[in-house]
């Protein structure tokens, strides 16, 4: 059996201890992967993250912090804080753990690369996410659209609005039998006297599917309102690592000490929950780059990982390792990244004629 067929194997096993899999979720995720390099790196961060010495060597000995993991351009999103302003940055950290600051921006940027259907990389892409993240380690501070990024709020209004769909999907949605322990986490997240209509399964991401995942719609004030459970598993970082006793850091990184974060999210009974809504939404990066700010998202996504990796209070350490790496070390660890990826790709879509993986 080819090494990538038996990490997937061994990751989803590990993933059966971890939680209640569905089944049906793992076996679409199985044909998602086929789909183009990049929908294949976001499912693969287990595969990544066990295999980074054969590409990122040279990053393994850099400071380590708390940091992203799955680090890539569909990680960013929009929500509203405690004062109902509007944030951008990280709006997932399933993958949280410790580890090198490096590995962080090494997979940033080699999504973006593929991301743009590039196999391999472009230093001006490295150099905006590089530069970003050097102000962000120096001056860290959560992204406040209304706030001194103007670009943003212009940007999020010329791109399509998704108000309608948003709605219409939830309406659209079946209800399910689900266990009762979360239908009382969903009661308990829910405002006072507010009705619950109905709890959906909710198929989403990437690297996430196969654990269970809720919506939730309810009726509060007038109108509807909504939120999502998802499983919390520790970080695929640990499974690579094969740590014995690894928890999750997931609240640890959302909450850190210079982000503005979702109130509405917290961590109980074993999954996450948060508020979902029309304008809690992901900027794609090909729709920004085709309005011509590309580079500036790129920056800013840049920015909003050394901000994060700032509260681990090891930023003068990085900053002086940043500073003695060689010129170029990033483009060279993404170009050999992103020829990892791409070979794992080829690979993958000579395997599982059916579409899915045989447990032997």
């Amino acid at each position: 059996m080819a090494p990538l067929a038996q990490d997937v194997l061994r990751y989803e096993d590990w993933l059966r201890r971890q939680c209640d899999v569905v089944e049906t979720d793992l076996r679409f995720k199985h044909k998602r992967m086929r789909k183009d390099p990049h929908v294949f790196l976001r499912a693969t961060y287990f595969r990544w993250a066990k295999r980074v010495n054969c590409f990122a060597a040279n990053c393994l000995d850099a400071p380590s912090v708390l940091a992203i993991g799955d680090c890539h351009v569909e990680n960013f999103g929009t929500w509203r804080d405690a004062e109902g302003r509007q944030v951008w940055g990280v709006n997932d950290f399933d993958d949280a753990a410790v580890m090198p600051y490096a590995l962080d921006l090494v997979r940033l940027a080699s999504s973006a690369t593929l991301a743009q259907q590039r196999e391999r990389p472009a230093p001006a892409v490295c150099a905006a996410i590089l530069d970003g993240y050097m102000e962000g380690i120096q001056q860290p501070r959560p992204i406040l659209l209304e706030q001194g990024h103007p670009w943003f709020g212009k940007l999020l209004q010329e791109l399509t609005d998704n108000t309608r769909d948003f709605w219409q999907s939830l309406e659209d949605s079946e209800p399910a039998d689900v266990p009762r322990k979360i239908v009382r986490l969903f009661k308990r997240a829910l405002p006072a006297k507010a009705m619950l209509e109905r709890i959906s399964p909710r198929r989403r991401g990437g690297g996430g599917l196969g654990r269970p995942r809720y919506s939730a719609l309810a009726t509060w004030n007038g109108g509807a309102i909504v939120r999502e459970a998802k499983a919390l598993v520790p970080s695929s970082w640990d499974w690579a690592r094969e740590h014995k006793t690894a928890t999750s850091r997931f609240i640890s990184v959302a909450t850190g000490a210079y982000r503005s974060p979702d109130p509405f999210l917290h961590v109980s009974g074993g999954f996450i929950l948060r508020r979902i809504a029309p304008e809690s939404r992901k900027l794609e990066l090909a729709d920004v780059t085709r309005a011509g700010n590309g580079p500036q998202l790129l920056r800013a996504m840049g920015r909003d990982v050394g901000s994060i990796h700032a509260a681990h209070k090891r930023a003068p350490e990085v900053l002086e390792h940043v500073r003695h790496m060689p010129k170029g070390w990033l483009v060279d660890c993404v170009r050999h990244s992103t020829a990892f990826v791409l070979e794992d790709y080829e690979t993958w879509l000579g395997l599982a004629p059916q579409d899915d993986v045989q447990r032997s």
